[in-house]
């Protein structure tokens, strides 16, 4: 067995008290992070609770506020679960058209009018026995518009028209269409 030299111990020594040093710097060198805990409580209603509106199709009683699609108008909701709108303060005249079709089958129905419309369906499929009401904008001012519907029938084409005036402006005025094809 060969000797061990004296220095060699002393090497050793140094080179375990370093790395002591250095695990020992480390480990308590750095200090723990504080972290906030946030907790979200989330009350649900229970199963036995039962929410009525007057109007499911809105989720809102007769005579809440309600904002209509077109240009974001504030109304009232209506007896018969409609967002009744005050036309008055828009910047375009508005007119609602309603369409029903007795008829046996399924009509394409087209809308157009004697002024540009700004905004609105121009072409709806209707269904036997359905009905449609959409809302058409016109340029503000407009107060002389006449809207005509075209339709298909078995024998041919058929149609109708409806004229709005009101010096005033036609906002908030309506239409009411039905088709009728000839026998």
């Amino acid at each position: 067995m060969k000797p061990v030299h004296p220095s060699a111990f002393v090497k050793a020594r140094f080179v375990f008290i370093f790395l002591t040093c250095c695990t020992a710097a480390t480990l308590f060198s750095c200090s723990k992070e504080g972290f906030d805990i946030e907790s979200t409580t989330i009350h649900t209603a229970s199963p036995d609770t039962l929410y009525v509106a007057d109007c499911p199709n809105l989720w809102l009683n007769v005579g809440d506020s309600c904002e209509s699609a077109i240009s974001n108008l504030e109304g009232i909701v209506s007896p018969d679960c409609t967002c009744d709108v005050d036309f008055s303060s828009a910047n375009e005249e508005f007119v609602s058209v309603t369409i029903v079709n007795p008829t046996a089958g399924t009509r394409d129905v087209s809308v157009t009018s004697s002024n540009p419309l700004m905004q609105g369906e121009c072409c709806i499929q209707l269904t036997s026995g359905s009905s449609t009401s959409e809302i058409y904008a016109f340029p503000a001012g407009t107060n002389d518009v006449v809207i005509w519907i075209a339709f298909d029938c078995e024998n041919g084409p058929g149609g109708e028209q409806f004229h709005l005036f009101n010096s005033a402006g036609i906002h908030g005025a309506s239409a009411d269409f039905v088709i009728g094809c000839p026998n």
